[in-house]
């Protein structure tokens, strides 16, 4: 989709042309504008299913952006999650809460890579569904797993 498009349908007379005619309305994605801008900005969940591998990595990489960090507390499934606040001094989020978190965030990361069976997909459920919702505009769903090259019984 070219950029001239995309001015068109977001203009006032554009966006009501393109409603008339049935056409999609793109939205803008946010592009890397300046060298000096960090690789992503705003509040990052980052959690970790059952033996997580690459948690410490992917929270030190997110630390050096200008990202705001938070681990989901509330699941068993997502406990290994915890570790995070210690070392990387991340936000609790509670998961199990009744009302639904208030914040949106640029980004969802699940650290899945520890992950054996089908039964321990449950993290990838606890994780995202009270959350999916919170995801912001041009935000990010990110599930880091094992290549199954290096899988002992691939399901």
């Amino acid at each position: 989709m070219s950029d001239l498009y995309l001015k068109f349908a977001n203009s006032p007379l554009g966006k009501q042309a393109v409603s008339s005619l049935g056409l999609p309305a793109p939205q803008p994605l946010e592009r890397w504008q300046r060298s000096d801008q960090p690789f992503i900005e705003g509040d990052v969940l980052l959690g970790a299913g059952p033996a997580p591998r690459a948690l410490a990595t992917l929270a030190d990489i997110l630390k050096q952006s200008a990202a705001t960090l938070y681990y989901p507390k509330g699941s068993d499934q997502l406990a290994a999650s915890g570790e995070l606040a210690q070392s990387h001094k991340a936000k609790v989020l509670d998961l199990t809460a009744e009302e639904a978190p208030k914040q949106s965030f640029k980004a969802l990361v699940l650290d899945a890579t520890g992950i054996k069976d089908t039964t321990e997909l449950r993290c990838l459920y606890d994780f995202y569904h009270p959350t999916i919702r919170n995801l912001a505009r041009n935000g990010r769903v990110l599930v880091i797993g094992m290549d199954p090259v290096h899988c002992k019984q691939p399901a």
